[in-house]
């Protein structure tokens, strides 16, 4: 689960990593002047607080003064960018900035640990700099003795010896609350001040959803489900009702987890975990199904299937009879590949239903679908 880049600093806060001033403004809230006063800054920064990257080029990032800063707050509290309507903004200080970094720690299943990736070309997506900057990126598993490895590719790299000592501390920093059930924690920007300061200026944390019994602070983001939970219980389904809008189901916790990653990736928002399990039938596919398409908040539907036990033409088959019996209101994409596939495959196409066999394509048409039905 993603969470708001407010709440992601307010974790940064907690553990010591710099942050700059700010405060949240939802809307109907007074639209006031005082808040430079409450801030004590003459310059402000206004920040949609929506799950998309890239927010400055879609005009969801805007920078004001006392004049004019009333009327750019209403303005931007009535935009739908990208899809999703603009609720709530964070309100920060505007810094002073000299150089733009790019930090994070990401869970790697590869080299089981932590992996911190550190670029000196900041404030653009790390896709971008591995294609156009690779000898800008630094990227090293957090074991035994990672920091000096860490601290001597910085100074190869032309970083003073001062930053290097700041940067450390706020990895370790960013290290410690990783190991707090987060997958992803990203800054980007890390700021360098002109005062020779580092601050994170964006963040980005994704909570593993499994874990949110542990975090009752971020629970209110994950709607009850009406009932939708113990309904999938009844009919040995595994469902957790996420805040997102696209409905995901698969079979396997960790193939439904990677959709969810990867849909997140993409700048998606999952409505849902639903693991069919191993072995499910057309019967189980289309209870599937009915479950999660009674969540109001789904907008599109993303079916991910590896077939192994489970076999593609008896997903295909579900799919189909879910259609005919409970008829799809909602776009539907279909990943489908494995055991039967071909079989699978030929279903879906007598009955017109489209399909594919790449993961990454299928969830990036999700996601348009569901922009596009809001």
């Amino acid at each position: 689960m993603d969470l708001k880049e407010h709440q992601g600093k307010k974790i940064f806060k907690k553990y010591e990593i710099p942050v700059p001033s700010g405060k949240v403004i939802n809307q109907g809230d007074d639209l006031t002047v005082k808040i430079f006063e409450e801030l004590g800054v003459d310059e402000l920064v206004l920040k949609a607080q929506i799950p998309f990257g890239k927010r400055g080029k879609s005009g969801g990032i805007l920078f004001v003064t006392r004049e004019d800063f009333v009327e750019k707050a209403k303005s931007l509290l009535n935009k739908t960018i990208q899809g999703f309507k603009v609720e709530q903004l964070w309100v920060e200080e505007k810094l002073d900035i000299e150089k733009e970094y790019y930090l994070s720690t990401t869970l790697s299943r590869t080299d089981k640990s932590y992996m911190l990736v550190f670029s000196s070309a900041g404030g653009v997506d790390i896709e971008e700099i591995s294609e156009q900057h690779p000898d800008k990126i630094i990227k090293i598993a957090l074991k035994a003795d990672w920091q000096k490895q860490f601290a001597q590719e910085c100074l190869d790299q032309g970083l003073s010896q001062k930053v290097v000592t700041h940067l450390v501390k706020i990895s370790e920093k960013l290290h410690q609350l990783s190991r707090n059930d987060v997958m992803l924690a990203e800054i980007n920007p890390l700021i360098l001040t002109k005062q020779n300061k580092l601050i994170a200026a964006d963040s980005k944390v994704t909570l593993d959803a499994n874990a949110l019994f542990r975090h009752k602070e971020y629970q209110e983001k994950v709607k009850s489900g009406d009932g939708l939970e113990e309904e999938a219980k009844v009919k040995d389904l595994a469902y957790v009702q996420l805040d997102g809008d696209v409905g995901v189901i698969g079979n396997g916790a960790g193939l439904v987890m990677c959709a969810l990653d990867t849909l997140a990736h993409f700048g998606g928002q999952p409505a849902n975990f639903l693991d069919i399990g191993g072995g499910a039938d057309a019967d189980k596919m289309t209870e599937a199904m009915k479950i999660v398409l009674k969540n109001p908040s789904c907008k599109a539907l993303f079916i991910n299937i590896f077939g192994g036990i489970t076999k593609c033409d008896e997903v295909a088959k579900g799919i189909v009879q879910a259609v005919k019996k409970v008829g799809i209101k909602v776009p539907m994409t279909v990943r489908l590949v494995g055991t039967n596939e071909k079989q699978g495959q030929a279903i879906m196409e007598q009955n017109n239903i489209e399909y594919y066999q790449d993961m990454e394509i299928a969830a990036k048409k999700a996601i348009k679908s569901a922009k596009e039905s809001k």
